[in-house]
């Protein structure tokens, strides 16, 4: 489960994990094995997400147009948009 390289911003573009098959029975064994899968594709995802870098967002909705981003510092500095 080898991440892929995005050329434009040095991204790591997580791959989806092969998930094992599932037994008929219960199985410790595979709970495990599943469980250690979905922890390394989430720690993947996880390190893409803490790569990015948001652009500076103004802290006002004025003078945007319908769709911009902007961020709100009296709500936990929550991003909204422009609808």
């Amino acid at each position: 489960m080898a991440a892929q390289k995005n050329s434009v911003n040095n991204i790591q573009n997580p791959t989806s994990p092969n998930l094992p098959i599932a037994p008929v029975e219960y199985s410790q064994a595979f709970q495990d094995q599943l469980n250690n899968v979905l922890r390394l594709y989430f720690n993947q995802v996880s390190n893409s997400l803490n790569g990015l870098v948001l652009p500076s967002l103004p802290s006002s909705p004025t003078g945007l147009r319908s769709g911009s981003l902007w961020y709100d510092p009296s709500d936990s500095n929550s991003i909204k948009y422009v609808p």
